[in-house]
């Protein structure tokens, strides 16, 4: 209900980047999360050992090397913020700009999914969503 709500308004943070990275996790990660999904047996078989489940780690571990306001507003993070969040988390800072890149198309994607509201997502479906993230 909450992220919903947050839906709503437009709004994603690392707060709740880190929370859908946990919840992924405990469904058992990347590779089972694709076998859930329909006509997805074949490509998992493709990208088997290709795919990094250390990458959720690496990405949890950065968020929490972030203080909590720049966890609520990410547009406070700086060159020389990214250059500590890094150190903290024992990770390149290209890592940090990867990850701030997913979190700001994320963002993107609930602010679309808010102005095109219910009746436009059933419209124009998935399809119409994800049109401006390629």
């Amino acid at each position: 209900e909450e992220m919903a709500a947050k839906m709503m308004h437009g709004q994603f943070d690392f707060n709740d980047l880190l929370d859908q990275m946990r919840k992924m996790k405990k469904m058992g990660g990347i590779g089972s999360m694709m076998k859930m999904l329909p006509g997805m047996g074949k490509l998992q078989e493709q990208l088997e050992g290709k795919i990094d489940e250390k990458m959720l780690a690496r990405q949890e571990a950065i968020i929490l090397s972030m203080t909590k306001q720049e966890r609520a507003h990410p547009k406070l993070i700086n060159a020389s913020r990214r250059i500590r969040i890094a150190a903290g988390a024992g990770v390149q800072v290209q890592d940090v700009n990867k990850i701030l890149k997913q979190q700001m198309q994320m963002a993107d994607m609930m602010k679309k999914m808010k102005k095109l509201g219910e009746k436009g997502m059933m419209r124009g479906g998935l399809g119409n969503l994800l049109s401006g993230l390629r």
